[in-house]
């Protein structure tokens, strides 16, 4: 071939390269410009998953939000469970989410992505939880009726972990929601507040229940396994706690190693022995809202069975044995102390007067159709004492 075709030949592989340089870079005639107010862009980082929390039927996650979010903004977020081949998904804007329609007692394997414009991000870390089934206990304190904000709280009775708490409502009551795998016997702790108070029986008013004050009680395990219960915290409940070793302490309670049914029985009937309250026939777990001494400062009569109102009237005499400058509660802590060191109630003199105002309190409190029925006083120290037929009574 002749050197000017060589030399034509060169120059068109030349100009094709050119013309293809130009094309790839936007120039030439034949080419068009991109679409102005374009923005390049990537799919975010993962987000960053730091808890699951329990939530009615699931499980909730939260989060924060990814470090780099792709260069465009995060319009949605996308948390997901899985158990076995079954994977829940729930969309959300913002941390936290709740995956529910979970299964409790299985085991879920959680994450969380972020999504913009451009696509999803990988999954963050994976948390492993098993929902929970949840409980309410309704906790009311019978310290002459509280007002709102008494802040009353469980534990368990093996280790002494806070399982949930709540503050009493305009109704003195505390609905505590929890969700624990534990179902043995739990403390429940009630403290009063800056601003709380208590109806007092003495003045007729209420007067006030300072967080230095507080009142105790042992759930029993019949009560603790429920998933709903409503409780009754009140000074024979907190003798008997105190009795059993339990202990208020600043941050929650200590327990004994040696708590359980035959110390608590025994206990138990120390204290309704103490008042002369029949073991057999009072069960000290269950103390109705109608017996609340609240309706006796607002001219209410309580009703109810024979032992519910037996109860009552005791409940209302310990308020109004306390002395003049000792709160209800603090007169509680003198009471069990007595009741502990193995004082029999006919011996005490903290319940010097105990029948006087027991039968003025019938009287004047409860409805007149129930007043016959237990007119008579209970005698402190009618049965017997260290029998060992009531310290191996199953009640509690």
């Amino acid at each position: 071939m002749s050197e000017k075709f060589h030399r034509a030949l060169a120059y068109s592989i030349v100009a094709v390269v050119f013309a293809s340089l130009l094309t790839a870079c936007g120039g030439g005639g034949g080419g068009s410009a991109p679409t102005g107010g374009a923005t390049p862009g990537a799919v975010p980082d993962p987000p960053t998953l730091n808890a699951l929390d329990f939530v009615d039927g699931g499980l909730s996650l939260a989060f924060d939000r990814p470090v780099l979010s792709g260069g465009l903004s995060i319009t949605s977020y996308s948390a997901t469970c899985v158990a076995g081949d079954v994977k829940t998904s729930v969309n959300g804007t913002a941390s936290p989410i709740a995956v529910l329609g979970l299964i409790a007692g299985t085991e879920y394997a959680c994450s969380v992505t972020a999504t913009n414009a451009f696509g999803e991000s990988k999954p963050s870390r994976v948390l492993k939880a098993t929902p929970l089934e949840s409980r309410t206990l309704s906790v009311v304190p019978v310290l002459g009726g509280v007002s709102a904000g008494v802040k009353a709280e469980i534990f368990r009775a093996d280790t002494g972990e806070r399982l949930g708490g709540a503050t009493t409502q305009a109704t003195g009551i505390a609905d505590i929601k929890y969700f624990s795998s534990y179902k043995g016997v739990s403390v429940v702790k009630v403290t009063g507040a800056a601003d709380a108070t208590y109806y007092d029986e003495r003045v007729d008013g209420t007067r006030p229940f300072p967080a230095s004050q507080s009142l105790l009680a042992v759930l029993p395990q019949s009560i603790a396994d429920k998933s709903s219960a409503q409780y009754g915290v009140t000074t024979l409940t907190n003798a008997v706690a105190i009795g059993a070793g339990v202990q208020g302490t600043a941050t929650g309670v200590t327990v004994p190693a040696t708590l359980g049914a035959d110390s608590l029985n025994a206990a138990a009937v120390k204290v309704m022995v103490y008042f002369g309250l029949d073991p057999t026939k009072v069960d000290l777990s269950i103390v109705p809202e109608r017996l609340r001494i609240t309706d006796v400062g607002t001219g209410k009569r309580i009703d109810g069975t024979e032992q519910q109102l037996n109860y009552g009237a005791v409940l209302i005499v310990i308020a109004k044995l306390a002395p003049t400058g000792v709160s209800v509660s603090e007169f509680s802590q003198l009471v069990a102390a007595e009741i502990k060191a193995g004082v029999a109630g006919s011996s005490s003199s903290l319940l010097k007067g105990f029948a006087d105002k027991y039968s003025a309190t019938v009287k004047n409190t409860v409805v007149p159709a129930m007043q016959t029925k237990i007119a008579s006083p209970p005698s402190p120290g009618a049965f017997p004492w260290d029998s060992a037929v009531w310290d191996s009574a199953t009640w509690y």
